[in-house]
């Protein structure tokens, strides 16, 4: 046949395939509905793997751009070797003795309070050298980026803002160059007016929306461990990154032989930029792939067993043409056609749904951190096509043996009715892989909606509901002395917690205080490789306030006062790591920092474990001092209110209260509620998008067994009645039909505990606050797997009853 006659028969088969579609709408919508929420699925979750994987970065010269990093000395539980920062003199080295580099730049974090309008508002600040957004090919949409006047000594303050800030905070002004903010740092040197002058486009990101940017110095005379920057480097033309790593080690080893004490078992990494911008990004798009394949394998499966039944039902079709002249190849070959038109319908069906599905994307992965960019691309739609062909393909190729090494000669003497259900065994074993599969991601979708309902309401070790917070800083025009500050902070908590509806007022030291030697009276000192305890200043009601549990001992009261002895209130895992099976209460705990000194402490209660910034950290071990004992090392602190119920007046009074004892206007209240929900937005999507995806595969499997039970019973019609003509009832029939049911059910389930119990391993980098292995989550998603069996088994079954017995006994 030659080529031109050939693929004028395939289009003849298409056409034909389309014909018996369009005569068998049910079939063909279960089967492209099916199809299309697979490939829907994976194709929303491939878009994250081509952003993060394939996507060139927006930034000039994408692919020759790295990132440097000094790691850690550590290698333990919490961190194995990780990529960290760097100090400037060593960056200063790199960049005056390295070949392989022909730009580098640097940024590091810096804050400051914003004060306008009578208000003082706390600002994240991005610090970049003169050369970085030059090195990233960045051009301001207004004004300029930074020059190397900027970051010389005696230099004006100049920032550069985002697009965000530009239009949100100032209006969006074209004559925003110029514009000066008022800054105000804890140490007064460093607060005082800021000159913007340029604005970033709106498409730049890097490592989140940083609202403001300013020059950052390199000081080559900084201390050597002082390590602050992120460093940012160009391949030069000729080198790679190999070539570029092997030369800053040797350097980094020069520098550890003239300066030991501060390289000692620190060691450096060069790694693509696109690493660092998705270090904390995107890591789970990989297992959320592998269950939309999951999802895509029922789906397959289901389109399987749809085709096997439909080619049953045609099989006196396929022997006509046979005996047409037709060739067993012809059959075969018509059936994979029929298969891929449905796996093209369903890929187009699924390529829309993945549209409407992508804008959701970024929150979802956190990619509106890194700067990439999700979105419908010809990579998508090739995926998509490539896909929807290969499944429909897949999905037929059973069928089409299956109906080619039919006996034609017996299928012509006998109607399909009457014909033995032979290939049983097949789509038994098919749907008892699919029911595997469904229970395998209703097991997934159980684990992670419980661990997000764990996390929302369970296990944070406090009560977020009705508990609101603001933040109290020194005021521009008061008085330098912390002690001072500290006694406004505490009558403004007394004059707060007096007004109606407040049921509890604290404050709380404003940062984390880490302390560089924690050791109790009678133990080892954490080692550095352990996880060193969070210090936190707090006031009385403190516990209350949160609504955290003391077991042991008493509360901070007034009388912990500046002159009295030092006490303090550790939480169970610091207790547990001090003092292993002993009672704390009374025992003494050294606090200190080398430069600073330390004290010693009494231990006066025990607290429950409280999540203490991020999810899971819940168990970090935690010392409470009292406010009033405790060094402040910034005059800022954080000031917790309870409120009996949702009374935005309250809040109001309360800030009033702060302005006239403070003298200053501080933030509105932000609840505690709102940013745990905040920080579980990523667990939700998770849970969310996972239930999703068992809820398809529950749907797909109880198709199938359904529609296996009623195929069943359209072949057995005759028998059927000739049973219930002999006196046969309806419980009996039922029995009968759904038994087999049953049978794959039994099976299905069997296989899936099995594959479940292992995909607990795959959860457990998005499990955090429960047990991934606990037997009641495998118990409830098998019983709800079993509930849908059943039903999809028993309805069928059921409906075959409710037929009329003289009309199936006439039936051939």
């Amino acid at each position: 046949m030659e080529r031109r006659e050939w693929m004028q028969s395939v289009v003849d088969d298409a056409r034909f395939a389309l014909r018996q579609l369009r005569r068998s709408p049910g079939f063909a919508t279960v089967a492209v509905l099916s199809l299309g929420m697979g490939i829907g699925a994976t194709t929303t979750v491939f878009s994250v793997i081509d952003a993060f994987d394939f996507r060139p970065l927006p930034f000039s010269d994408a692919a020759r751009l790295a990132w440097i990093a000094e790691t850690t000395p550590r290698d333990d539980s919490m961190c194995s070797r990780c990529p960290f920062l760097t100090a400037s003199s060593t960056l200063s080295d790199w960049v005056s003795n390295t070949r392989t580099l022909d730009a580098v730049a640097a940024i590091a974090s810096d804050e400051f309070s914003w004060e306008h309008d009578n208000v003082r508002e706390p600002q994240q600040v991005t610090q970049a050298t003169s050369g970085f957004f030059g090195l990233l090919g960045v051009q301001p949409q207004i004004g300029r980026g930074f020059i190397s006047d900027d970051t010389s000594a005696g230099a004006p303050r100049v920032a550069v803002v985002s697009d965000a800030f530009w239009r949100s905070r100032l209006g969006a002004s074209a004559g925003v160059i110029g514009t000066q903010l008022q800054s105000i740092k804890e140490t007064r040197a460093k607060s005082g007016l800021i000159t913007i002058v340029g604005v970033l486009p709106q498409s730049f990101h890097f490592k989140g929306d940083t609202p403001i940017w300013t020059p950052l110095r390199i000081d080559g005379n900084a201390s050597r461990t002082a390590r602050s920057v992120a460093v940012v480097a160009h391949i030069a033309s000729g080198h790679t990154l190999a070539s570029a790593e092997a030369e800053i080690r040797a350097l980094t080893s020069r520098l550890a032989t003239l300066h030991p004490q501060a390289y000692r078992g620190w060691g450096v990494s060069v790694q693509p930029l696109r690493d660092y911008l998705t270090i904390h990004s995107g890591a789970n798009r990989y297992i959320l792939f592998a269950i939309a394949a999951l999802v895509l394998l029922v789906a397959m499966l289901n389109v399987t067993g749809l085709l096997s039944t439909w080619a049953y039902a045609r099989q006196q079709e396929f022997a006509v043409r046979s005996a047409l002249g037709a060739s067993r190849a012809r059959v075969v070959r018509q059936l994979l056609v029929e298969g891929v038109c449905i796996g093209i319908a369903g890929g187009g069906t699924g390529f829309l749904l993945s549209i409407a599905a992508i804008r959701f994307v970024p929150r979802w992965f956190a990619v509106e951190e890194t700067g990439l960019i999700v979105e419908v691309n010809e990579r998508l739609l090739l995926f998509a096509a490539v896909l929807s062909v290969l499944i429909g393909i897949v999905a037929a190729i059973a069928p089409a043996i299956r109906a080619a090494g039919t006996d034609l000669g017996r299928t012509l003497r006998f109607r399909s009715t009457q014909l033995s259900t032979h290939g049983t065994r097949a789509t038994a074993t098919l749907l008892s892989i699919q029911i595997g599969v469904a229970l395998l991601l209703v097991t997934a979708a159980t684990i992670l909606s419980r661990d997000y309902l764990a996390a929302r309401y369970f296990d944070l070790g406090y009560n977020p509901d009705k508990l609101y917070s603001t933040t109290l800083l020194r005021s521009s025009g008061g008085s330098r002395d912390i002690e001072t500050w500290r006694a406004r902070a505490e009558e403004a908590r007394e004059r707060v917690a007096a007004v109606p509806g407040i049921t509890f007022a604290t404050l709380e030291h404003r940062s984390a205080i880490h302390p560089g030697i924690v050791r109790a009276d009678s133990a080892q000192p954490f080692s550095e490789s352990s996880a060193l305890p969070v210090v936190k200043a707090v006031n009385i009601d403190y516990f209350k306030t949160f609504g955290t549990f003391l077991f042991r001992g008493r509360e901070f009261t007034a009388a912990d006062r500046r002159g009295a002895p030092f006490v303090t209130i550790v939480n169970k895992s610091a207790a547990a790591r001090l003092w292993p099976r002993r009672n704390p209460i009374g025992r003494q705990v050294f606090v200190g920092d080398s430069a600073r000194g330390g004290e010693w402490l009494t231990v006066i209660g025990v607290a429950t474990d409280a999540e203490r910034g991020e999810l899971g950290e819940r168990h970090w071990p935690m010392i409470y001092r009292p406010f009033a004992q405790a060094p402040m090392y910034h005059a800022a602190a954080t000031l917790h209110v309870r409120l009996i119920n949702q009374d935005a007046g309250a809040l109001s009074l309360a800030l009033a209260a702060i302005r006239q004892t403070m003298g200053q206007t501080v933030p509105p209240f932000a609840s505690a509620f709102e940013q745990v929900s905040t920080k579980l937005v990523q667990r939700r999507l998770n849970a969310i998008a996972l239930n999703l995806f068992a809820l398809f595969g529950l749907l797909l499997a109880a198709t199938g067994i359904y529609g296996s039970v009623a195929y069943a019973a359209t072949l057995r019609t005759q028998e059927i009645g000739i049973r219930v003509a002999l006196g046969a009832t309806r419980s009996d029939i039922v029995t009968t039909l759904s038994r087999r049911g049953l049978q794959i059910a039994v099976a299905g389930v069997s296989t899936g505990m099995v594959s479940a119990f292992a995909i607990t391993r795959i959860l457990r980098s998005l499990v955090v606050a429960t047990n991934p292995a606990s037997p009641s989550l495998f118990a409830a998603a098998a019983l709800l797997m079993a509930c849908t069996v059943v039903v999809a088994t028993l309805v069928p079954a059921f409906r075959a009853t409710l037929s009329d017995p003289v009309r199936a006994l006439r039936a051939e």
